[in-house]
């Protein structure tokens, strides 16, 4: 949440602790004064985005909807030239991978329902933790199973820059630079 007379301030606590009243009640005020500042609420997701700007239109308050966005599309907007791999695309280059590479460990489950987002799920866990595909292959005493991720994991991570493209790691951390 971006205020004039700051930087930015971050918010967070507890879900139910009204993060969102607060964060809506300072930014109608600081619109209300007539901030010469662009004001701006960087929220998580975009269904969030799309609830708050609701909310606010409710409300009767005249803002510019460039006024809240979403964590990516503020990353995308401060690393233009970074092209994140689309959503859309990456179930397709996880099933390439899982084709390709063949790893005995995942053969019984190429064909099931659910393996492709568990992998694209899994590996948003790991890099929310900070993790990457080297960091786990260096693991010691990794069970196989992990280290059959760790190398699905790496290939998945080289597919996307072959094409161009960036993980989301990478963008954020071009977006923090």
């Amino acid at each position: 949440f971006f205020l004039p007379s700051a930087a930015m301030r971050l918010i967070r606590s507890a879900p139910g602790a009204g993060k969102t009243a607060f964060i809506l009640r300072e930014f109608k005020a600081a619109l209300r004064e007539g901030s010469a500042a662009p004001l701006r609420i960087l929220v998580p997701t975009a269904t969030l985005v799309r609830h708050l700007r609701h909310e606010l239109a409710r409300d009767g308050v005249i803002f510019a909807p460039s006024s809240v966005v979403s964590l990516n599309r503020f990353c995308t907007e401060c690393a233009p030239d970074i092209r994140p791999v689309p959503a859309a695309l990456l179930p397709a280059i996880v099933r390439d991978c899982l084709r390709h590479l063949r790893l005995p460990e995942f053969s019984t489950l190429l064909e099931a329902d659910g393996l492709i987002s568990t992998v694209i799920e899994t590996i948003a866990l790991f890099e929310n933790a900070a993790s990457t595909s080297d960091k786990l292959a260096s693991v010691r005493g990794l069970h196989p199973l992990g280290r059959a991720f760790s190398k699905l994991w790496h290939a998945i991570d080289l597919a996307i820059h072959e094409r161009g493209f960036a993980t989301r790691p990478e963008l954020i951390r071009a977006a923090a630079a």
